[in-house]
């Protein structure tokens, strides 16, 4: 399941799930890996936090080293490595507040044309500023998802935008997550090509039989089958990885969801 121009994807999930991280993924896989152009506008985190996730990803260090300054001691080779790989890569990180898609239109149309961009992830759709006072939430998400996908279309790239779910999944027995938990449903459904959504039972569980487990359920797709793509949640490391055997999932969830391994 590649990226293809013309794309909205949406990535969704409660909080603590690893929407970032799952996002950051697909942008260090491109960055780095495939040496394409790709800009993140982040308004939850700063550029720092970001690449510190990213260094803790790329060269398997703890994170929680690299926030408290003590990395270096331990994994001085890896940081390095870690780094340089990122900053090679051709990615740009935007945190300043204040973004509205209309500027985020005019600054991905420049970047296009001058140096070339190849996605965008907007990180997330929630603190993005409303075109115009007083909007409410419902316009304001309409008016931010029509003109991703206009961006999308227009300069024929993809462009992944993360977003919040309503809180009444919590009051399920499975809280994974279904279509008509996106906030304001209806405009993102209409307007996205693929919306998946992160799921790690083990924030709910913590010593349940999902431990370890991160899902990326495939939701709504155009073209693509509807299925659950198991992978390893490696928090300390700030990543989901592919399964390294295969994965049997409970024979109650067998019913509903697939089992295959990561395949984006």
């Amino acid at each position: 399941m590649g990226l293809k121009g013309g794309q909205l994807i949406v990535i969704a999930g409660r909080a603590k799930m690893g929407k970032t991280t799952a996002a950051m993924g697909i942008v260090r896989h491109n960055a780095i890996r495939a040496k394409t152009h790709g800009a993140v506008f982040s308004l939850e985190m700063s550029r720092v936090e970001l690449v510190d996730r990213m260094i803790a990803a790329e060269g398997s260090v703890p994170l929680t080293l690299i926030k408290n300054g003590e990395a270096m001691s331990e994994y001085a080779t890896e940081v390095t490595a870690a780094f340089a790989n990122i900053n090679t890569g051709r990615l740009t990180i935007l945190d300043r507040p204040g973004w509205t898609m209309s500027k985020i239109r005019t600054w991905c149309r420049k970047r296009k044309r001058r140096k070339g961009l190849d996605y965008v992830v907007i990180d997330h759709l929630g603190l993005l500023d409303g075109e115009m006072p007083g909007q409410s939430p419902l316009q304001r998400t309409s008016e931010a998802t029509r003109q991703a996908k206009l961006l999308a279309k227009e300069l024929d790239i993809p462009v992944i935008v993360l977003c919040q779910l309503n809180r009444s999944l919590e009051q399920r027995t499975d809280k994974r997550p279904i279509p008509s938990d996106l906030r304001d449903s209806g405009t993102i459904e209409q307007d996205a090509d693929l919306v998946l959504f992160v799921y790690r039972d083990e924030v709910y569980n913590p010593e349940g039989q999902y431990k370890g487990i991160g899902e990326i359920i495939i939701g709504l797709a155009r073209d693509v089958e509807c299925k659950t793509i198991y992978t390893h949640y490696e928090g300390r490391f700030n990543r989901f990885r592919d399964m390294d055997y295969e994965y049997q999932p409970p024979v109650e969830q067998q019913a509903k969801t697939g089992k295959r391994g990561m395949d984006f």
